[in-house]
């Protein structure tokens, strides 16, 4: 079991190593805050960091967006938000 819970596909490998890239390409090219909610480097800044990864991965070929998800509590269900 513990086998198949680990294992990872080409794929994930793939995504992995462009995310990796993306990340140390971000941290060499020192960009700025650019949504104005921080002043400083976009990797201190939560928003600007996403959408610089997404934007690398979408140049390395992949399907990335963010997506964000807000709901109100029920019955069993606390309310939340996710990105």
């Amino acid at each position: 079991m513990q086998t198949n819970l680990y294992r990872t596909s080409s794929v994930e490998i793939s995504i992995r190593n462009a995310t990796k890239e993306a990340i140390e390409e971000i941290d060499r090219s020192k960009l700025d805050c650019s949504c104005s909610r921080q002043n400083g480097a976009a990797r201190s800044c939560p928003n600007c960091f996403m959408r610089q990864v997404s934007s690398h991965l979408q140049n390395a070929g992949f399907n990335s967006a963010i997506c964000n998800t807000k709901w109100t509590s029920s019955h069993n269900l606390p309310s939340g938000n996710f990105t």
